[in-house]
């Protein structure tokens, strides 16, 4: 009777075991369209209870099955596209990091589900409200080396005053040279001293924009304070001299008449010196101290292109020579076959105030901000944590998981750093569950239960017969 016993007690142990094993099947089955979803696979292993001793030694029954162990695949799944810029998947190994809020103390929580989304303050959460760890901006684009909620706190980006003006253009080398110089006084004047115009727009330190004229009149050498000489190389002498000069309405000045809008200052911002061949021989660049109304005066370095000499100082006899130095061509030209000056192309590091019209995510986890005044920004970047052994990871609901013993210490860090994967914005990793293969784990769990229910079913018939040895 106790070995009939004990086979219904070991059939019982096979009915259990296929009751969970349907169990884990039906989670994942349920999570198919969960993101982020990983699929759990179960173990188990064989029970030995007794030990009978016969003629040849002692022999082992067994006593069933029991279950081992659930454990996460953590393969990766299909990534799905949403053009969301704040959802992420991670392609690649790790997990984004998040921590409920207000609760500092409370240990990090990872998951591969990146349905993420800015609150009303600022910060980037999950769905279910957890904050995404990371490394937030200081404001000017440098990150933190602190890890911490991610937040953008400011939607406006901060003006900045110009300090450099970069013009490169193609002069004309037949050009009539004015004698005398520019005359500032006025409009008329200035169009008469003047073989080119053009206008810049330079900022000041409150993001205010001021349109500046700058004109371009070829002059004799001596009216420009310089002297013309041969050039290091024969045939290479020097023959060609413009300067420029920059106008601004005085009452965008300090000190400046309001009342007068024809009123103008004038800034001397260079001296070119052409050779034989059209090349920038020599550049003297003067720059221009700017003092705004209102705001801080402005230092603005100006720049034409690189010219094909430097000057210094000779190291014995202290006179001035030229240095070669570049190839006289990246920048402002003098070449013929062109009807008139024009300019190819104007920089300047300025700009106004902007307003964040939407940010982006890169594959290194940068969140970057783009504004309404043309800049980008960086706003902070995405960490991400790798386990040693991720199915060692507790879950903890909410597609996320807590670090255990048996998955080590997470080691958190920038995105395809240290065997971190990349982050895919505007997607979602999808579920890593195979319908197929669990219908027939569905499958194969039903018959097992069918089969040791029938095990029971028979140590039961024993058993009747049995009783029936009293009748």
């Amino acid at each position: 009777m106790a070995g009939l016993l004990g086979s219904m007690y070991t059939g019982n142990s096979g009915l259990q075991a296929a009751s969970k094993g349907v169990s884990v099947v039906g989670d994942n089955i349920a999570n198919t369209n969960t993101v982020g979803f990983k699929s759990g696979r179960i173990h188990f292993q064989e029970m030995l209870q007794e030990y009978l001793v016969g003629s040849s030694g002692v022999n082992q029954v067994g006593r069933g099955v029991q279950m081992s162990r659930i454990e996460k695949l953590f393969t990766q799944g299909a990534l799905q596209f949403t053009g969301v810029p704040t959802d992420m998947a991670i392609d690649g190994d790790g997990f984004f990091v998040v921590k409920e809020p207000g609760q500092q103390q409370s240990p990090n929580m990872f998951t591969r589900a990146g349905q993420f989304r800015f609150d009303k303050d600022g910060f980037m959460v999950s769905q279910s409200g957890a904050r995404v760890q990371g490394y937030n901006s200081s404001g000017d684009g440098n990150l933190s080396g602190v890890l911490s909620d991610m937040q953008i706190e400011n939607t406006n980006l901060a003006p900045k005053a110009s300090t450099s003006l970069d013009l490169s253009m193609n002069l004309d080398p037949n050009a009539e040279v004015i004698p005398g110089g520019f005359d500032p006084t006025d409009e008329a004047s200035r169009e008469a001293t003047s073989n080119f115009r053009t206008t810049v727009v330079l900022y000041d330190s409150l993001g205010n924009p001021h349109s500046v004229e700058v004109y371009a009149t070829r002059t004799d050498a001596a009216d420009a304070g310089v002297g013309l000489g041969a050039g290091a190389n024969p045939g290479e002498g020097e023959d060609a001299v413009w300067q420029f000069n920059a106008v601004i309405p005085t009452s965008e000045l300090e000190g400046g008449n309001p009342l007068d809008p024809n009123a103008v200052t004038e800034f001397d911002i260079g001296t070119l010196v052409f050779n034989q061949n059209g090349q920038l021989s020599r550049s003297i660049s003067n720059g221009a101290s700017i003092p705004w109304l209102g705001a801080n005066a402005g230092a603005v370095n100006v720049e034409f292109g690189d010219p094909l000499y430097q000057a210094d100082a000779d190291p014995v006899t202290g006179d001035l020579i030229r240095i070669p130095k570049n190839s006289g061509r990246a920048g402002t030209t003098l070449w013929g076959e062109v009807r008139e000056s024009s300019l190819s192309s104007i920089a300047q590091d300025g700009y106004g105030t902007g307003v964040l019209q939407n940010i982006t995510v890169d594959g290194n986890g940068f969140v970057t901000g783009a504004y309404n005044n043309g800049q980008s920004q960086i706003l902070g970047q995405v960490a991400l944590a790798r386990f040693n052994d991720p199915t060692g990871l507790t879950s903890n609901g909410g597609n996320n998981f807590l670090q255990s013993n048996n998955s080590g210490e997470a080691v958190i860090g920038s995105p395809r750093t240290g065997s971190r994967g990349g982050v895919v914005s505007g997607s979602l990793e999808a579920s890593n569950v195979e319908l197929s293969d669990e219908f027939i784990q569905l499958i194969s769990y039903q018959r097992a239960f069918q089969a040791n229910s029938k095990t029971i079913q028979t140590a039961d018939g024993l058993m009747q017969e049995v009783f029936q040895i009293l009748r």
